[in-house]
Order: structure tokens, then C-alpha cells, then sequence
């Protein structure tokens, strides 16, 4: 079993900034701290200081990077809990890692918070795994107890048999009337030789075990089948005490080979019956004892993988919510880079405009004044040249094109403002929010996803009201569920509806259908299992659909999918109108 690791973690990383500041904050939480800057150094730290029971460790490395660390790490011990740190763009190497065992991953740079919550959670998990191997251990240790308690009644038992040298011999004729009793019966049954020499067998066995003449008579004669029986026997002392022997009666015969009487062999088993039924009662008591503790280690195994289920739950929401975090913070830069040079394109073209109808309206005002004068060279010169530039189709023409630029610039205006809306991390908190308004932003954004393949239908109910939520959250449900409507389309023109309506119970029922290829019947129950997908390996992690289940359910809402194979899928999404539950708040915070 490993030691207690509860406060020692390795940290690896070739930036010293992010070492230093690492080490830095986990010291604060009384964490014990050693650093590496490479792979190879962190392994030899690593593998020297058996105390450390968490690493944080850059993926990137020279030498021996993250991956190659995790899986030595892991082979040296098993239960180590290693975190992996990434920069932007390294996520399929983060979900590489997980895979191959790494405990969960962060962002560079570091979010502190979030940096002593994903520790103390290596931590509690590593505390399961020894709680569960110290249940493990002391099962073992119990078992083997019992046993060697067993072993050494057992072997009292062969002792007291082996020492015993007192056998009782009894000879009888074929009457059953005794004619041998040695000192071993006398001892044993208390009578002497003289007081049952010439009596029948019979009053040394007990009334209700035997009838006739006793077992010394009753294996004789015709009935004999064989020349030795072996029985168990309860015979009387003379002072009253019953006592169970082990008998073997044999025949005895004459130089003529005939039988001319018995002789029974005994020995006293009572106390050997005794340690039996001692032995017995041990043995039910351990595999009651075996039972109760298996049962409680089965219940400690089901919580620990309730745990850990919950954690990879966790892990995997981490993993889709940091994409669209990072997404969110570059489409904001993005969006903001667009934002000024389109201000001054929209200036300019405004300007441009009026430039060119003062232009337009002197360039008139000289070919009617041309038209009222005489013919001479000049004004000749001036017409040809007007018709064969096409002056009269340029003017307005000039006017159409600066039209439909100033509307072009207007639609990427209205593009740039649904994209900072889209992305806006000050809306990562509860709030009351207009979800017809979040689809349409939306749409906007996946445009690029659907414009060539389907057409959109939207139906959207009059006094719609603002529902309470995370509308960063949301928006991640619609963007993942409208990409996927698309993406079932193989042959266009595809149709994508999009309705929200209003239920009597204060929630609204928000419907998005597209008429692809649906879903087999085979993977509906698997449809929102992390890590599954029906998509080409590449083309998706699987984690989509379980991240909005997880979403909607958080939100104290429901999912539920209607599909048919070749005919579409309809995803309907239900919230209530008040949100999530305050508890729900105060946790998420």
C-alpha cells in the first residue's frame, strides 16, 4: 500500500515564470513543493522523493516531455495524480493525456482558484484509493487471523488425539457377552474387569441408541457383510456420564477360520466432538464476519466509483467549457480587430456617398449646359467622350454599388456584435436573458455551418419571457446543437426548424429539428455518453451532446431526443422560467 501523500507535490515545467509562480501559491496552501524544468530531472525527483503524491507537469518539454513523464510515472506508481498544464491550441493533447491516466489539466496561464480546487481534488481522490486499499489490507489481515486460529484449533485437536494412549478394548462371544475388557476400559468406563467379564455388551451403550444385545452382538452372525465396521457410538460410564466413542468393531475367528466372536476398539471422542462443534461455530463466525466486511468494502467501492464518475463527469465539463472559454476569448479579440477598421470603412463609404452625388450632380449640370450650346470642337469632343466612357449607366450605378456597401458593412457590423455577444465572459453568471435574442445570435455565428446545406425556419411564440440562466451556458447548447443539425445534413437543400414557445407550467419548450439522416436505434441510449460520437474519428470528441445534457440538467431543465433514421432528429429542450435552484447558485459560484 502507498504511503499518505497528502501535502507533497512535483511541479515540472522549462518556463521558469510559470515554476515559480506555481510554487509560489501552492506554498501559500501549506503544500509541500519541489520543482524540475524538464521531464528527465522531474522522473529522478519523482522517483527519489516517495512522498510526492501529486505532479503538475508541462505537456511540452525538451528531453522527456509530459506524455512520457505521465506514463513513467504511472508505472512507477500507480495511485500518483498527475496534472497536466497546456497552453492555447493544445487540447487533443489534453485529452491524449486524460486517457492514458492523467488526473485532470490546466490552462496557462494559471487560474489560481482553479489551481487549489483541481489539487485538493487530486488529493481527495488519492485518499480514496488508500482508503480503499487500507479496506483491502485489513480484509486480508482479517482472513488470515481467522485461518491461523483455525489452523491452531486444529492443530490442539491433533495433538490431544496424538497423545492419548488410552484405547478401550472390549472382546465379546457371539452372544454379545463380554469376555475382554482391558485397563484402557476399565479407566475410561469406570468399572472393573471383574464387574462386566461374563455380562452382555449391551449395558455399556446407551437404551436409545441401541436395541437387542448391543453392537458387539448385532454386527455378528448371519448380518456381518464385512470383516470391520467403524462406527460412532454413545456409551454410559458407570457413574451415569454419557461419552461419544469412535468403535471399530472386528470379527474374531477360530484356527478353523470361524467366527467365533467381536472385538470392539474405542476411543473417547467427546472432547474431540466438542472442538468440532467449536470449530464449526468459528468457522460460521469468520464467514459471517468474511460476509459483513465484503459487503462493506463493496459499499466503499460503489461510492468510490460514484466518485469517480462524478469526477470524470467533471473533468469532461471542464474540458468542453474551457474550448468554448478560449473560443469566446479569441472571437472577442477577433470581433474587436473588425470593429475599428469597419467604423472608418462605414465613415468612409458615408462620405463617399455624399462626394458622389455632389459629383454626380455636376457632371449633369455639364452635360445639359453642353447639350444648350452649339456644337463647336469642344462640346463634340465632350459628348463622344461622355458616351464612350458610359457616364450616363456609371452615375447611377455609383449610387447602387455604394448602397449595397454600406448594407454589406452593416451586416458585418451585425455579425461583429453577435460575436461579442456571443462571447461575452461577463455573461458567464446567472442572469435573466432573452433566449429568441440568443438564437438568433447564434444563427449568426454558425451561418458559415449551415448557409450551403439547409435553409432555417424559425417560429418563435409572441411574450416569450427572459429566462433566468447561464446564457454562456446556453449558447453553448444551441451553437453544439444547430452545428450537429447541419452536420446530419449530407444531401441539401436540408431544413432546420427552430420554434420556442411558452408552457402553462412557467417553463418554455425550445425545439431544434433538421430532416437528416437521424439516428440508429442502436446508439439512441448512448447519444449523450461522454466520449461517444456517430461521427468520423477526427471529426468529433463525443463530449457535445453529454456537456449539454449535463447543461440543461443543471439548469434544473430536461432533454429529450426524437429521431428516426433517414427521416431527422428533434432535440427538445425544456426550462424552467426562474432558473436554477439558489443551491444550484451558491455551488456554481
Amino acid at each position: 500500500m502507498p504511503k499518505s501523500k497528502n501535502s507533497h507535490i512535483l511541479v515540472i515545467d522549462d518556463e521558469q515564470n510559470t515554476l515559480d509562480f506555481l510554487q509560489e501559491a501552492l506554498q501559500l496552501e501549506d503544500y509541500t513543493v519541489f520543482t524540475a524544468t524538464d521531464g528527465l530531472e522531474g522522473f529522478e525527483k519523482f522517483r527519489k522523493q516517495e512522498e510526492v503524491g501529486v505532479v503538475l507537469t508541462d505537456l511540452l518539454m525538451p528531453g522527456m516531455n509530459g506524455m512520457e513523464f505521465l506514463a513513467k510515472a504511472k508505472a512507477l506508481d500507480p495511485y500518483v495524480e498527475v496534472i497536466v498544464l497546456t497552453g492555447m491550441g493544445g487540447h487533443e493533447n489534453v485529452i491524449e493525456a486524460l486517457k492514458k491516466g492523467a488526473f485532470d489539466y490546466l490552462m496557462k496561464p494559471t487560474n489560481i482558484d482553479e489551481l487549489f480546487l483541481t489539487v485538493r481534488r487530486a488529493f481527495e481522490r488519492r485518499r480514496l484509493y488508500e482508503e480503499n486499499q487500507a479496506y483491502q489490507e485489513n480484509l486480508e489481515k482479517l482472513v488470515a487471523d481467522r485461518t491461523a486460529e483455525l489452523t491452531e484449533t486444529k492443530n490442539f485437536l491433533q495433538t490431544v488425539l496424538d497423545s492419548s494412549e488410552d484405547y478401550s478394548l472390549i472382546a465379546t462371544d457371539l452372544d454379545g457377552t463380554i469376555t475382554l475388557f482391558n485397563r484402557g476400559s476399565e479407566k475410561f468406563l469406570g468399572y472393573g474387569a471383574d464387574e462386566v467379564i461374563g455380562k452382555e455388551s449391551v449395558l455399556l451403550f446407551t437404551p436409545e441408541s441401541e436395541k437387542g444385545k448391543g453392537p458387539l452382538r448385532d454386527l455378528g452372525g448371519k448380518k456381518l457383510k464385512a470383516e470391520t465396521y467403524e462406527r460412532e457410538k454413545r456409551v454410559k460410564r458407570k457413574d451415569g456420564e454419557l461419552r461419544t466413542i469412535n468403535l471399530s468393531v472386528t470379527t474374531l475367528r477360530d484356527e478353523k477360520n470361524k467366527i467365533v466372536g467381536h472385538l470392539g476398539i474405542s476411543k473417547d471422542i467427546t472432547e474431540e466432538k466438542k472442538l468440532q462443534e467449536e470449530i464449526k461455530k468459528y468457522t460460521e463466525n469468520l464467514e459471517g464476519l468474511v460476509r459483513e466486511r465484503t459487503d462493506e468494502l463493496a459499499t466503499q467501492n460503489e461510492e468510490l466509483q460514484k466518485t469517480l464518475h462524478k469526477l470524470h463527469e467533471t473533468q469532461d465539463q471542464l474540458i468542453q467549457s474551457e474550448k468554448l472559454a478560449s473560443l469566446g476569448q479569441l472571437s472577442a479579440g477577433i470581433a474587436h480587430e473588425i470593429n475599428n477598421p469597419l467604423g472608418f470603412i462605414h465613415s468612409n463609404i458615408s462620405s463617399l456617398r455624399k462626394y458622389v452625388k455632389r459629383l454626380s450632380s455636376i457632371l449633369e449640370f455639364v452635360r445639359q449646359e453642353s447639350a444648350n450650346l452649339p456644337e463647336n470642337g469642344f462640346n463634340s469632343e465632350l459628348m463622344k467622350r461622355w458616351k464612350k466612357e458610359k457616364i450616363d449607366f456609371i452615375l447611377p450605378d455609383l449610387e447602387n454599388l455604394l448602397d449595397e456597401s454600406m448594407d454589406g458593412t452593416q451586416r458585418v457590423r451585425t455579425i461583429v456584435q453577435d460575436l461579442k455577444s456571443f462571447s461575452n465572459v461577463n455573461r458567464a453568471q446567472i442572469t435573466y436573458s432573452n433566449i429568441p435574442a440568443s438564437l438568433e445570435s447564434t444563427l449568426n455565428i454558425a451561418r458559415n455551418e449551415f448557409k450551403y446545406k439547409a435553409e432555417v425556419f424559425k417560429e418563435f411564440d409572441e411574450g416569450i419571457p427572459e429566462v433566468r440562466c447561464n446564457l454562456q451556458q446556453l449558447n453553448q447548447v444551441f451553437l453544439n446543437m444547430i452545428v450537429n443539425a447541419a452536420q446530419s445534413i449530407e444531401k441539401p437543400p436540408g431544413r432546420i426548424d427552430i420554434r420556442v414557445k411558452k408552457n402553462d407550467d412557467e417553463t418554455i419548450r425550445i425545439e431544434i429539428e433538421d430532416n437528416g439522416t437521424g439516428i440508429k436505434k442502436k446508439d439512441r441510449k448512448k447519444i449523450f455518453d461522454p466520449f461517444f460520437t456517430t461521427k468520423d474519428v477526427g471529426s468529433g470528441t463525443g463530449l457535445g451532446l453529454s456537456i449539454s445534457y449535463r447543461i440543461i440538467k443543471d439548469h434544473g431543465g430536461n432533454i429529450e431526443v426524437d429521431t428516426y433514421v433517414g427521416r431527422g432528429t428533434k432535440f427538445i429542450i425544456t426550462l424552467p422560467v426562474d432558473g436554477p435552484k439558489i443551491e444550484e447558485d451558491e455551488s456554481e459560484k
